[in-house]
Parts: C-alpha cells; sequence; structure tokens
C-alpha cells in the first residue's frame, strides 16, 4: 500500500508541474504577442490665433501715405511691409487663425514611417473668400538607414528654422523667427533629406540614479531639393540647405545654418528685355543658446545675398544696370524666456534688429512708387504664457515693429531720364499691436 501511495504522489505533482509550466508558457506567448509591432496610424493637430486690437501704425492707403512726383504726375504709395500686420490699418481689431494644422503619421515598422500635414489660416483663401488647406508635408521616413541616420524622401521640412531653431524660441504661436518673420528661406521643400549624430559624449554615470550627463553632441541635417517650397518645380536647378548643431553640457547649444540657390532668369523689360541672366542667393545663419530648468536665452544673426536679384526700375530702358543689382539684408534676433510658476505660468520678451538693404545700392535702384526696403526695421515682443491645462496656452502680449527711413533726401535726376524726381524722407509710424494668443494642440 505504501509504494502505491507513493506513486501516485509522485504522479499527482508531476501533473501540477506541467499544468503550470503549460500556463506559464501560452501567457509567454500572449505578451509576446501583445508587445510585437503592429502597423498603426495617429491623427494629430493645433492651432494657434489671435484677438487683437491694432493701436497705431500706417493704414495700406489714406491720409498716413505719401506721393512722390513722378515727371508732372503725383503718384499715391501704399504702404509695404512683410510682417504680420504692416498693412493692417489702425484702429482694426478682428479673432483671427494664423494657423491650423491637420496631421496624419503611419508607422510602416519600427523604422519606416510617412507623414501628410496639412494647413490653413486667414491668408489661405479659396476665390469666393473662405478658408481651405494645402499640402505643407507628405513624406517617406526611414530611422537608422544607417547608425543614427535618418533619410527623408518627398515634401519635407528644410532646416532653415523649423528643425532647431524655431523649437529653442518655442513660441512660434506668438512670432515667428526672424528668417519666417521676414520672409527668408522657406519652410518645406520637395527633395530628399539626411539628418543624424555626429557624435553624443557623455560622462559616466556617478550619482545613484545611474544618469549620465551629456558633455558634447554634434548633429546635422541637410536638404536637397527643388527650392519651390510647396509649388511644382519649373526648372531643372536644384537648392541645397545644410545644418550643423553643437551642444555642450546639457545647456548651451551652437548653430551654423547656410543655403544656396541658383537660377536662370531672363529680364522682362529694358534694354536687355529676352536676354537670360543668372541669379544666386545665399543665406547663413549663426545661432547661440543658453538653456537650464527656468530661463533659456539665444541670439540668432542673419544675413543673405541675392546677385542679380531682379530690380522693377521706373525707367530701366535708359539705365541697364537698373534692370538686375545686387542685394544684401542682415539681421540680429535676441529672445529670453523665464519660468514664474513651474508648468503653469512664463514670460518672453524679444528685440530685433532688420535691414532690408545693408548694401544700400542708392535709391536709383528703388522702385519709386513702393517703399519696400527704404526702412531699417526693429521689432520687440514682449508676452505671459499661461498654460491652464496641458496643451493649452493663453499669451497675452504686445507685438511693436519700428521703422526707420534710409532715403538721402537727394533729387535723383537719372530716375525718369528728362524729369526730375524727388526723393524725400518718409517717417513711417510703428505698428503697434496689443494681443490675446491661444494656443492648443491634440
Amino acid at each position: 500500500m505504501k509504494k502505491f501511495y507513493s506513486r501516485s504522489s509522485k504522479n499527482y505533482w508531476i501533473s501540477i508541474v506541467s499544468v503550470l509550466f503549460s500556463v506559464s508558457f501560452l501567457f509567454s506567448q500572449n505578451e509576446k504577442k501583445e508587445n510585437e509591432f503592429k502597423p498603426s496610424g495617429k491623427v494629430w493637430g493645433y492651432m494657434f490665433g489671435d484677438f487683437f486690437y491694432k493701436a497705431d501704425g500706417l493704414a495700406e492707403a489714406g491720409p498716413d501715405s505719401f506721393t512722390v512726383a513722378k515727371g508732372d504726375t503725383l503718384v499715391k504709395i501704399k504702404r509695404w511691409g512683410d510682417t504680420e500686420f504692416a498693412k493692417v490699418p489702425k484702429n482694426f481689431y478682428a479673432f483671427t487663425f494664423r494657423r491650423i494644422y491637420l496631421g496624419y503619421d503611419y508607422q510602416f515598422t519600427p523604422q519606416i514611417s510617412s507623414r501628410i500635414l496639412l494647413e490653413s489660416n486667414d491668408g489661405i483663401l479659396t476665390p469666393g473668400g473662405d478658408r481651405t488647406v494645402f499640402i505643407k508635408l507628405l513624406n517617406l521616413e526611414w530611422k537608422n538607414i544607417l547608425p543614427n541616420q535618418t533619410l527623408k524622401l518627398g515634401q519635407i521640412g528644410t532646416p532653415t528654422w523649423q528643425t532647431f531653431v524655431e523649437p529653442q524660441w518655442g513660441y512660434r504661436s506668438v512670432e515667428k523667427t526672424i528668417f519666417d518673420m521676414r520672409r527668408i528661406g522657406r519652410s518645406n521643400d520637395v527633395g530628399i533629406g539626411i539628418s543624424g549624430i555626429v557624435l553624443d559624449r557623455k560622462t559616466r554615470s556617478s550619482d545613484s540614479a545611474g544618469i549620465s550627463k551629456q558633455v558634447l553632441n554634434i548633429s546635422y541635417n541637410a536638404v536637397w531639393g527643388n527650392g519651390m517650397a510647396s509649388k511644382p518645380e519649373n526648372n531643372s536647378l536644384k537648392v541645397f540647405y545644410g545644418e550643423i548643431i553643437f551642444k555642450f553640457l546639457g545647456c548651451i547649444s551652437l548653430e551654423g545654418y547656410g543655403e544656396y540657390d541658383y537660377s536662370d532668369n531672363v529680364y522682362p523689360s529694358g534694354a536687355n528685355k529676352g536676354k537670360k541672366y543668372s541669379t544666386a542667393k545665399s543665406i547663413y545663419r549663426g545661432f547661440l543658446g543658453y538653456e537650464n530648468e527656468y530661463f533659456a536665452g539665444g541670439i540668432e544673426s542673419i544675413k543673405q545675398f541675392q546677385e542679380n536679384v531682379k530690380i522693377a526700375a521706373i525707367d530701366s530702358a535708359t539705365d541697364i544696370k537698373k534692370d538686375t543689382s545686387l542685394l544684401t539684408q542682415t539681421g540680429l534676433s535676441l529672445w529670453a524666456k523665464g519660468t514664474i510658476i513651474k508648468e503653469k505660468l512664463f514670460v518672453f520678451v524679444r528685440h530685433d534688429f532688420f535691414n532690408s538693404d545693408a548694401g544700400r545700392r542708392g535709391w536709383e535702384y528703388y522702385r519709386q512708387d513702393n517703399d519696400a526696403r527704404r526702412y531699417n526695421e526693429k521689432f520687440y515682443l514682449i508676452g505671459v504664457d499661461w498654460r491652464p491645462a496641458r496643451n493649452i496656452q493663453v499669451m497675452p502680449n504686445l507685438w511693436i515693429n519700428s521703422y526707420k527711413d534710409m532715403s538721402s533726401n537727394e533729387i535723383d535726376f537719372r530716375a525718369t531720364g528728362s524729369k526730375e524726381f524727388l526723393t524725400k524722407s518718409v517717417n513711417r509710424k510703428a505698428d503697434i499691436v496689443a494681443r490675446i494668443t491661444l494656443f492648443y494642440k491634440f
């Protein structure tokens, strides 16, 4: 009897162990299936807009406009400007959408994904005046195609400001970076891009948490594209964009950017009408930034050279050199932002200098019926950032752009050939705008 019970007990324990092993195996298989990658996609987007009031500045035309003499005729000048409120009349106020993004990302594999992004704003309208959309991005991305390197194909973001400088500034919802604000460069282009990390040096972990600290990180972004942004290509020439970024000690960043654009054109009028000429544009930027848990600041310096830029002169037939000329534009942007209440309340300030014609080619090269490029401009911004909930920001801010006339008060006898042309200075009031900006994302 003892022998029988012993054998039965042994079989009993073997059965229990077998059942437990089977259950454990099934659970591990289910867990493995749950952790397996599954292709999937997600919808995302954000919006920012304002309620604004333009307290001072000039209207596009009216009593604040100015006139110049073209022969025996007085010509009324329409006001010019590339900034957000340059052409908005004084005392105007409105609610506005400055950007609406709707995007969809799809992950084919852990390394390969795609993105389509649609954009709308109050400046993108149908012929009937309703808001509409356009394709901002449409691309395929392959991460780690080489170790720490990413390849992008299609309509992709350029490193002009989108990849590094704009995220460092962090307040695109309030104002663009200086390149973007002054309409220099492109945020996207159709082509091929590659980016990656060249060096990532960290200290050995010495604290109890085992966290290593960054010593030096070097990365880059490069794009070769059509140079037409979201428009279809119309010639065989291409544009190169390149950026290199150095990060030191986890708090200091240094960035350099360059862009080269070459194209062929045809003189539309004048003594050289119908003849071909080439234009070349090169853009450079340097950026220095600092950030810690409670404060960040940055300095951005820009320069653009344009060779044989097309100038519409009054009487180019009598002076060949007025058909094309050199144009140099320079700018400097300084900004800072800080924390007042962690995760809830922040403050930001910014001051820009911009010279739209640093070469000063002389008044005879300007269009006489437009005040384009005749001013040195200074920009001021101050605001508060309140975050009542995650992904929602309410930002009261004061926006100011001032102008200083660069014209010489001289009489130019060559502008019209037979009639003299008085080029008097024109004082332009600063654009002063009070805003409440709303930003949210999902």
